[in-house]
């Protein structure tokens, strides 16, 4: 996995502004990346702005553990191996917004108050490689439509390798509105936004079973998308260190609507006990996750009208999809069970930077 922390964050506001004053940058959400920076502005004009950046994503996925399972003398079956997944890759995001001038709302609405609609999309990926070793008893395999026969192969010392790779790729479009309130150095900056999203998770596992010899091969492909809906409210703290830096720490929470469609299907060559078998399923479910934010900041101003900052963030999704295995209890037990959707709570990591610059 490479990491990529190129950063840009250019903001193009429509009229001319006070370039002396620091640029009220954050980020809010890595499912949307990093909000647009704040605009100073005169009390008697209003701006258009627009911003766009690039971050490093680290996604957390859920436990993958298909493949061939070790089963014990006492009929107890284990995966014989199994991957924690995270993509790495990169993020792009971008937004427009109107900033009203001060005095337009209600007083009750703060300072800088401003609408705004944002986009973004991330491509991250993972190839991930292990070995495993079965000494004793059996591995054995259902397929993922369940009922299908079982494949066994008595192990004096079995291994077992893999490779598992992972695609991911999802957008998410923001419609936002939000204000500031100053106390001093201090400032506060409510927000509330409706927002949707979409997302895939494609995932190959390739498995090898060798004894002395090669005696068995196992392939699946999976293919996981989720659309959700839903609301989140934000709240970023700004503390000025001077005329020309600042620190920050904010984020938000949420919920949404998802719907989660599955398809999948997989292939098991086993040379010491053919035929060759197959299966394929397709599920779905819907469920709501609640959704999390936490980001810091720091943000300068090297020269009039030029803003650089840095961050880091964290996202938590408490029901991110994922493959669950068919349930198996080895050549005694009942029948296999089909493979579904699983949701686990996973934690995704961001880093960045950018470049404000004012006209």
């Amino acid at each position: 996995m490479t990491n990529r922390l190129s950063w840009i964050n250019v903001a193009l506001p429509a009229l001319a502004l006070a370039a002396g004053e620091l640029s009220n940058a954050w980020g809010a959400d890595a499912g949307a990346a990093v909000e647009a920076p704040g605009v100073a502005h005169s009390a008697t004009l209003d701006a258009l702005y627009f911003w766009i950046d690039e971050s490093y994503q680290s996604i957390g996925l859920p436990n993958y553990d298909l493949g061939w399972k070790h089963i014990d003398g006492g009929g107890a079956s284990v995966p014989n191996e199994s991957f924690h997944s995270r993509a790495g890759g990169t993020g792009i995001s971008a937004a427009v917004g109107y900033l009203f001038p001060d005095g337009t709302l209600w007083p009750q609405f703060g300072s800088d108050a401003r609408l705004e609609l944002s986009g973004f999309y991330t491509k991250a990926d993972a190839n991930q490689s292990g070995a495993a070793t079965a000494a004793g008893g059996q591995l054995g395999i259902g397929l993922l439509a369940g009922g299908n026969p079982t494949q066994n192969i008595a192990c004096g010392i079995c291994t077992t390798e893999s490779t598992l790779r992972t695609s991911y790729s999802g957008w998410q479009i923001d419609a936002k509105g939000a204000s500031e309130y100053r106390f001093g150095m201090l400032s506060l900056k409510p927000s509330f936004s409706l927002f949707g999203a979409g997302t895939n998770s494609d995932q190959t596992l390739s498995q090898l079973v060798l004894t002395n010899v090669l005696v068995a091969g196992y392939d699946v492909q999976s293919a996981l998308f989720w659309q959700d809906w839903g609301a989140k409210a934000g709240l970023d703290a700004r503390l000025r260190l001077g005329s020309a830096l600042a620190i920050g720490l904010g984020g938000n929470v949420g919920v949404a609507t998802r719907h989660v469609s599955l398809s999948a299907s997989d292939l098991d060559a086993n040379l010491a006990s053919p035929p060759t078998l197959s299966s394929s399923i397709a599920q779905g479910l819907s469920t709501t996750p609640f959704l999390a934010n936490l980001e810091a900041t720091l943000a300068g101003s090297p020269a009039p009208g030029v803003g650089l900052k840095a961050f880091v963030g964290l996202n938590y999704d408490t029901r991110v999809p994922g493959l669950a295995a068919p349930s198996f209890l080895g050549p005694t037990g009942p029948p296999v069970g089909s493979a579904g959707i699983k949701l686990e709570a996973e934690t995704s990591y961001y880093a960045g930077g950018g470049l404000t610059i004012k006209f």
